[in-house]
């Protein structure tokens, strides 16, 4: 490590970052449940706004969560016409 000049970054950027990443990791992750609870109507809205226009774009509906699916739309896109 020392060779590649590695050892620096390691001790001055990795390490203590590793003790601030375990202690965040501790304290865990606060979150607002009514807050969550009004954005997901909203957050709802705007992803059927977007599959809609997927689907408009691919000129189908598909299965928007199927990689699979979205894969196939990829690879044969433009071919079709």
């Amino acid at each position: 490590m020392q060779q590649r000049e590695l050892l620096r970054p390691l001790m001055e950027v990795e390490v203590p970052l590793c003790r601030v990443l375990a202690a965040m990791e501790h304290a865990g992750v606060g979150l607002a449940p009514g807050q969550l609870q009004r954005q997901r109507g909203p957050l709802r809205a705007r992803l059927a706004q977007l599959a809609q226009r997927a689907h408009e774009a691919a000129g189908a509906v598909f299965d928007i969560n199927s990689p699979k699916v979205k894969r196939s739309l990829v690879i044969n896109w433009g071919s079709s016409g």
